[in-house]
């Protein structure tokens, strides 16, 4: 999905007359796409799991299976790993870090 974020960033997007997108548009663009990659987890796959993992201890609901938590540790794992580098790359949009220059 970043890669695609990236592709339609520095594609379709042009500064100054330029055929590219800046540095600034890059790093927000990406930070963003973890953002929503974080989002998706939480919304589709962790809360969904927690949810039916503590009606099924409380009683309230069909025991869960155990592969619901095993889902839910990877995705939350997922997210503690996104989280430093989109807020790097978040940080670095309102900066002038050249982390896409290449130089």
């Amino acid at each position: 999905m970043i890669l695609v974020i990236l592709q339609w960033l520095s594609g379709s997007l042009t500064v100054n007359g330029e055929g590219h997108a800046s540095n600034k548009t890059l790093s927000i663009g990406v930070g963003g796409a973890m953002g929503i990659i974080m989002l998706l987890n939480v919304w589709g796959i962790i809360w969904p799991n927690n949810k039916r993992i503590i009606a099924g201890l409380t009683g309230s609901g069909p025991a869960a299976p155990p592969e619901l938590a095993r889902q839910a540790f990877v995705a939350s794992r997922t997210n503690a790993w996104l989280s430093l580098p989109m807020l790097l790359l978040m940080a670095t949009s309102s900066h002038d870090w050249g982390i896409f220059t290449g130089k």
